[in-house]
């Protein structure tokens, strides 16, 4: 269960990094990826089999995973909520 949530926010965090090196492309980058953008992506294609398998065949550990993760967006949204009327 913890492994395919940790998988997932690492593969969101690299996506986001390659979106973000395309969508500003001129910002400093004080850290390099070795061949970039080939690594990343071999890495959201292996984390993404990794992920496709464990649906297959651990589904009884993923979704309670996925579930737990998705109770905290109605959470985040009301402390979003709370702060803005604070």
């Amino acid at each position: 269960m913890i492994s395919f949530v940790i998988v997932l926010f690492y593969m969101i965090t690299v996506f986001g990094v390659i979106y973000l090196r395309f969508k500003q492309p001129n910002l400093e980058r004080p850290y390099k990826t070795w061949l970039y953008p080939v690594t990343p992506i071999i890495y959201l294609v292996i984390g993404a089999a990794f992920c496709g398998l464990l649906l297959i065949y651990k589904q009884q550990y993923t979704w309670l995973g996925l579930i737990i993760v998705s109770l905290g967006i109605p959470i985040y949204y009301i402390i979003k909520k709370k702060e803005r009327q604070v």
